[in-house]
């Protein structure tokens, strides 16, 4: 395992030391107690663990998630049944919903969007128009190559029409 690093310095961990792991994969989490078996430096910083005598796991995701780069139109619905429209990026997407950037916060947690975005599936488009809940909003501006102000919307898709949802899958 690399050696963790705090404000840009190598934590100092020698031989012996418990520590608690936590990994995650695209679906699921795992946490373990272990102890440091070797501290290595060369090639360069690392560190051999000892095997857990347990691991406890959690499930994240329903389905795994795909990186991407779809442009998307984005419906916001108010209360008169109007329509207000921006246009976004989906990031990452899985068959129940997907990361959209957006240059504002399109609705608050727990109200509902409709993406519109094309997606090519074994060299045929198709547009897809789907219903979400808006689950998490996060900025992410200190990451690298991200536009300034990008807000993040991790989304849930619902009622999604029977052949979308063998699209997306």
């Amino acid at each position: 395992m690399t050696t963790p690093k705090q404000n840009g310095l190598r934590v100092p961990l020698r031989e012996n030391d418990k520590l608690v792991a936590r990994v995650f994969t695209s679906q699921k989490a795992f946490g373990f107690s272990t102890t440091i078996e070797r501290v290595c430096k060369i090639p360069y910083e690392y560190m051999h663990l000892a095997f857990p005598k347990q691991i406890q796991g959690s499930m994240v995701r329903k389905a795994p998630r795909v990186r991407t780069r779809i442009i998307a139109s984005i419906a916001m619905p108010d209360v008169s049944g109007d329509s207000e429209k921006q246009s976004g990026v989906i990031v990452n997407l899985s068959a129940d919903g997907a990361l959209v950037k957006a240059r504002r916060t399109l609705r608050e947690k727990g109200e509902t969007i409709r993406l519109s975005f094309r997606v090519s599936l074994h060299n045929i488009d198709a547009l897809l128009n789907v219903q979400a809940i808006v689950r998490n909003i996060f900025s992410d501006e200190a990451a690298a190559g991200d536009a300034a102000g990008m807000i993040n919307h991790g989304v849930q898709f619902e009622n999604i029409p029977a052949n979308d949802s063998m699209i997306l899958q």
